[in-house]
This record gives structure tokens, sequence and C-alpha cells, in this order.
């Protein structure tokens, strides 16, 4: 949640060029909308002398593949214009130029070295607040206690240390903290990517995506070898499945030998993480589509009771999908046992899976693809049915609208079939006006976004933050409008449909209309269309209502 705005200009390193991985991406992604979210002016800088290529599965110095995936998915996300990749072989920058990121080094308010990208250079320490944010604890604590040059010259060169490694500090974690002033945090997403009700209702199969080994990381303490790698802890699971009688799916690189043996004996199946994950949309279809995720964790999260959390993991929670994952410390600080239910043996990770499916919804939602003001008729399902239309939708829509819809609706259902109805009720005008126009800001984003959807969609080139945001109390037709207004003159070019429009300073563009509702307005529009009222919920404050009404 997004409490308040902040103001100022930071960039991001990482290596998302590099690891053209969807997980990877998504990762960058979270962090990216989440800065901005914030309030912040956020660029992105990545600097490499190579990349990895998925689909050869071998480094290379040809980066044009992997820019283009990530080039797109950026500008994609508003952050077309503000990122940059320095070819460190070539001496190269593909985006912004080499001027803009050495201007953007100096004056930015923080540098956010996301997951140590790079090894800080002089560009980088004269920025007043360079920032590590550690994903992967572990190898750095360790080699800093060791007093390894590289890792002390590394944490030295930061003002500030984040790290997922949320119990550093207990008693009861083995990670040493060597005198450094480590911040905690965890994993951010984006909810609004992650939505619930892709796939099937109750899919069949728990799934996870990730690399079956690791390899060049592992770490002693007092002598015992901690392992940078999960697939320990997997073949420890590996009779999981077929004891809980549960399909689960392992997407991995993992192909041939006795793990894989192993695996697909206990139950398990192996499916291929390349080509699912190198595109975010069918990684995301992936995770939202599961019936939940079953996953271990690496053994030097594990054993020395970091309190690591995934990055992916973050993402199945998104997405309404429950998450069955192996202890690492994390739930003495993240609630668990709805949805998130944690083990530290496989006796354990089966009872959680039995749990799970014992109280897994058995809903069935029908998702059908349309537009609700044209294509009603083609709503599957015997009766009875409930179609529900939740939220204030209703309210977008003016009165003759309104009044198609709810007609479309009645020809859809068949007597005695509901229409499940959420409405946003009239109350004072200044607490509307505070709602739609709020402190935050978030409104305000979601308003100019129509702005980034023509510009992304139909080619057009608004300059999104030319326009104010506008909220104004209609007393009459009680509805809020909300408008853009235009900061300065501009001409403004929408290709796709060959249109060109001239806003002068102060001219406003309509965006939405949000009717609200009084009780009897609500009563006779439905009485008109052919339903009786069956049931009227509100809030104790009469500002919200849910209503049912049957088909007569």
């Amino acid at each position: 949640m997004v409490k308040g705005k902040r103001k100022g200009k930071i960039v991001v390193l990482h290596l998302a060029g590099r690891y053209p991985f969807a997980g990877v991406i998504w990762q960058l992604l979270h962090h990216l909308i989440g800065f901005r979210q914030l309030g912040l002016d956020v660029y992105y800088v990545e600097e490499q002398p190579y990349v990895y290529d998925p689909t050869l599965n071998s480094n290379t110095g040809d980066t044009s593949r992997n820019l283009k995936v990530l080039g797109d998915v950026l500008e994609r996300y508003g952050f077309g214009d503000r990122w940059s990749f320095f070819d460190t072989t070539r001496d190269e920058y593909v985006g912004m130029s080499r001027e803009r990121c050495m201007e953007l080094f100096r004056d930015s308010d923080a540098i956010i070295n996301l997951c140590g990208a790079i090894e800080p250079r002089e560009e980088h320490q004269q920025n007043r607040c360079l920032v590590y944010l550690e994903t992967d604890p572990g190898v750095v604590q360790l080699e800093v206690a060791r007093k390894i040059p590289t890792a002390v010259r590394f944490t030295s060169a930061h003002k500030l240390l984040f790290t997922y490694c949320y119990n550093i500090g207990a008693p009861d974690c083995l990670l040493p903290t060597s005198g450094l002033d480590w911040h905690v945090t965890r994993p951010p997403v984006n909810l609004d990517e992650w939505g619930p009700g892709v796939g099937a209702a109750e899919p069949r199969a728990f799934t996870t995506v990730g690399t079956w080994q690791n390899f060049g990381n592992d770490m002693e303490i007092a002598g015992e070898t901690y392992y940078w790698s999960k697939h320990i802890n997997f073949r420890k699971a590996l009779e999981v499945a077929g004891r809980a009688g549960q399909p689960i799916e392992i997407s991995t690189n993992l192909t041939s030998g006795p793990d894989y043996d192993l695996a697909i004996a206990g139950g398990f199946s192996i499916a291929p993480v390349v080509p699912m994950s190198l595109d975010i949309d069918e990684y995301r279809r992936y995770v939202s589509g599961s019936r939940g995720e079953f996953t271990v964790a690496k053994d030097i999260y594990v054993r020395p009771r970091t309190g690591w959390f995934s990055d992916r993991t973050v993402c199945y929670l998104a997405a309404g999908r429950p998450v069955v994952t192996q202890r690492t410390g994390f739930e003495k600080f993240i609630p668990t046992g709805e949805g998130l239910l944690g083990f530290d043996n496989p006796d354990e990770a089966v009872d959680a899976i039995r749990a799970i499916n014992a109280d897994y919804p058995d809903l069935v939602v029908h998702g059908v693809v349309g537009d609700f003001t044209a294509h009603l008729d083609k709503l599957p399902g015997d009766a009875p049915r409930v179609v529900a239309f939740l939220g204030g939708t209703i309210g977008n829509l003016l009165p003759d609208e309104r009044e198609d819809f709810y007609k479309s609706v009645r020809e859809v259902l068949e007597p005695g079939e509901w229409l499940l109805l959420g409405t946003d009720l009239v109350k004072d005008p200044a607490t509307l006006v505070a709602a739609y126009d709020d402190s935050a800001g978030v409104t305000a984003e979601f308003n100019r976004n129509v702005l980034r959807v023509l510009n992304r969609q139909l080619g057009a080139d608004f300059d999104v933050d030319a326009f104010s945001h506008v909220a104004i109390w209609d007393a009459e037709n009680e509805w809020i409008e909300m408008h853009l207004r235009a900061d300065r003159a501009m001409r403004v070019l929408i290709p796709e449909i060959g249109l060109e429009v001239d806003f002068a300073e102060g001219e406003e563009l309509s965006t939405e209309i949000s009717a609200k509702f009084h009780r009897h307005v609500v009563d006779a529009e439905l009485d008109k269309a052919g339903f009786t009222n069956g049931a009227w919920w509100t809030d104790t404050e009469d500002r919200f209502a849910l209503s049912l009404w049957q088909a007569i």
C-alpha cells in the first residue's frame, strides 16, 4: 500500500538485461513501479560486459535479443525513455546516453544497487546516497566477516545496506552483521499486475519455477558448509507429491539424472523452464493458473534462519494462490496458517497440502472475455445463475447506458435468476472530492494512465506530465467528473486513428464520470428493467451498498 507521496529522483541498477528471465524482470518491475507509486522520479541503468542467452544456455556478447525483450517491457510500463544499458566490453550505451547517465548518477537523490548488480565505481560513489538492496543474503555477510577485501570494499562503498535477511541480528540467525547497520526489507509486488481469477477455478497442480541447482557461492559457518542452492532441500521433499496425492509440477532446467528419476517416482512432474520463463505474460499465466505453489528454499537461507522470503512466492500470493514453502524464519514476521503454510520436513509439507486441499474453494467461476455493454448474451452456465456486477462500476455509465445495461442483463437471465449489484451512495461532496483528488495522488496517477494507454496502444504522443488531474462534483447529476487539464498549449498526434488534437493551456479532457446513488433511484431503475429487490446491505455509515435483485 502506498501511504504517502515522496519527492525525489532515483536510479535503479539491476541485471534484467543480462538475465532476461521473466522472474528477474518482474523483480525489477516491482521495484521500479513501486518507487514510482511513491512519487519518485525513477530511472533504470544496467552495466554488463556480456549477457546470458537462455535459448543457447550460454553467455554471449550479442546483447540485441536481450535488450529487445527488456526494452519492450520497460516501454510498456512507462520507462521507455528512462533506461540505459552500458555494454562495458564495447564501451557503448543503448538507450539513454553516457552523458545522461553520468548526470543522473551525480544529481539523483539515491542510487539503488538492486541485487548488488554493479561493483561501485567513482561515478556511483559520488552520489549522495548509494544503497545496496540485497535479495540473496549470505555470501556478502560471511565474506565481510572473513574480511575478504572485495566484500569489505563493496559494502563500504554504500551509504545504506538493505537485505531480505529479515532475521539478521536476531539470536537464532547465523549470518553475522559484522558491525554493519543492516536494514531489513521484503520483496515488493504490484497487486494490480497479479489479480486473482486467471485460469481454472480449481487448478490441478501446484507448481514452482526456478533453477534446480546453483553453483559457486557455497559458504562455511563454524566449519560447516551451507549450500547456495535449493536442490539439497528438494531432494528431501521428493516424496511429498505422492504421499499427499497432489500433482506438483516443477518448471526447471532438470532434464535427466538421479534427481529427475526420484522426482518422477515421487509423483512430481518436470516441465521445461524455457520458453515459458522468457515472457512475463506467459510466466504470469503460469503462476496465476496454478493451484498454488509448493517450493523449498536455498540451504543458505534455511539452516541459518535468515527470515528470507521469495520474490516469486509473493507473486503466487498476489495472484490469490496458496503457498506451501520451506520455513527460513520468515514465519516470525509474516502471518501463516491460511494461504501461506510453512514446513520443516516432508511430514509437515504433506499435512500443509492436505489442509489447503480440504479448504480449497469449490465455487465454479466462469471467466468470459467481452464487453459487458455488448456481449452479455455470451454468458455461459445453467440456471440458477448470479451475475455479479460489483464495486462502483455501474456509476461509470451514463443514465441511458445504465438503462440499456440493466435491460441487457434482464434479457439474459431467466425468471428467478439473480443480479448482485454494487453501488456507491451519495455522501458529503467534500468527502467525495477528497476521495477522487487524494493527497497521495493515487487517483491522479490512475487518471493520467489513460494517456499512457493511448500512447502505448495507439502510438499517441501525449506528454503525460503536462496534464493535471481535476475532480469535480456535479451536484445536479450527482456524479464526480474526472478531467485532465493541459498545463500548456500543445498538439497531440494519435497516428493509429489518424487524429490530431490541439489543446489550449487550461483546456480540459473529460475522462470519466462516477455517479453516486440514492436507494430510491436504484429501486426505480431496476424495477423498470424487470427486477425485484431481494436484499439491500450497506456499511455502517451508509456510504456503499450491495443489493440483490431477482429477475421477474
